[in-house]
Parts: structure tokens; sequence; C-alpha cells
């Protein structure tokens, strides 16, 4: 079975996020391969909150398989995305289909060169 795309909801989606990071550790003898629990809510708290004000609707993709998340994309700041991939599902989540919804969905600045 193939996991499904949504967007993030609710803050119910929160706090399934804060299990993802553990789950994907624990399955990597300890090795973060994907943001750590404390890198999401110090972006989700401190980060988003205060600097850059995204609304995680917005910007927070999640793949669910069997209503658990598997896969989450998410930006950092600008131009920026976050692929993030429970190490058990790597071979059901498309990566070309993640990246799709990065460059349709999260925030772009445009680059000007500053000139003398």
């Amino acid at each position: 079975m193939k996991p499904t795309q949504r967007p993030y909801q609710t803050e119910e989606d929160y706090w399934c996020i804060r299990g993802f990071p553990a789950r994907g550790v624990l399955h990597n003898n300890r090795r973060d391969f994907s943001w750590s629990l404390l890198r999401w809510d110090y972006w989700r708290w401190h980060v988003n909150e205060n600097i850059f004000h995204m609304k995680l609707e917005d910007v927070v993709t999640l793949w669910e398989l069997n209503g658990q998340i598997v896969a989450m994309l998410n930006p950092d700041g600008d131009n920026e995305a976050f692929f993030q991939i429970h190490p058990a599902f790597q071979d059901q989540v498309s990566i070309s289909e993640m990246l799709d919804v990065a460059e349709a969905k999260l925030p772009k600045t445009k680059m000007t060169a500053k000139r003398n």
C-alpha cells in the first residue's frame, strides 16, 4: 500500500508529528536522519512563531500509512525543504512526489544580486 499525502490540518497533527522523529530514531539504532523532537519544537514554537509566521497548513505536508505519519515535508525558512522519511518506509515514499510538493508549496524568496 502506498502512503497518502495530506496537508497539516490541526493541532492534533502537531502532537502526532512529535512522535514521528522518535520512531525513526529507534528504528535506526538511535541515529538521527531527520529532525529531532527538540528541533521540531524549536522551529514550531520559536522560529516559525516569532520570525517566519508561516501557516503550518500551508507549508507542512504529511504522508500517512494506516493512520501513522511515515514522512513529512517542512521548511526551515525560505527556499528550504526538509524531506523526513521514516526509514522503514523509504521504499514506499516517492522522493519525486515530495520534491513536486516542495516546489509548489514551500515559501520562496527572490534572490537579487547587490551591485556596486
